[in-house]
């Protein structure tokens, strides 16, 4: 009896909890109508779960960088990296966060150029990157 009891009580938590694909579109939902900080805690939530899911990352880091924060943005941009993904994209955006934080920025664009982003060509020519 104590068995069907223990699981008739957890039954209401078990309904409202949410996957982590739930978190990421809601944290991807509130980054499009410029709710960062309510994006940020969805992404921190769907990492918290599933700490290998690689987009939470790159999202949450694009959020980060959207509110100025580029220290945390370029942190999310290389997990992203680091979980194996060479999305022209993501070296691009931790580039410019680099760029904005006054940090090194050049083999970003110069990696982000190679894998076909042709602005980031150009970018790296024009800042004079070796």
């Amino acid at each position: 009896m104590k068995r069907y009891l223990v699981i008739v009580l957890l039954i209401p938590f078990l309904s409202f909890s949410q996957s982590v694909k739930e978190y990421f579109e809601k944290g991807s939902d509130y980054a499009k109508t410029g709710e960062y900080q309510l994006a940020i805690d969805n992404f921190t939530e769907c990492l918290r779960i599933d700490t290998n899911y690689a987009l939470a990352y790159n999202m949450r880091g694009y959020t980060y960088y959207s509110l100025g924060n580029y220290e945390d943005a370029i942190a999310d941009f290389t997990e992203f990296i680091g979980s194996g993904t060479d999305i022209a994209d993501v070296y691009y955006n931790r580039g410019l966060a680099k760029q904005k934080a006054g940090l090194s920025f050049c083999s970003d664009y110069k990696k982000a150029c190679d894998l076909g982003k042709e602005e980031c060509c150009k970018w790296h020519i024009e800042y004079n990157c070796k």
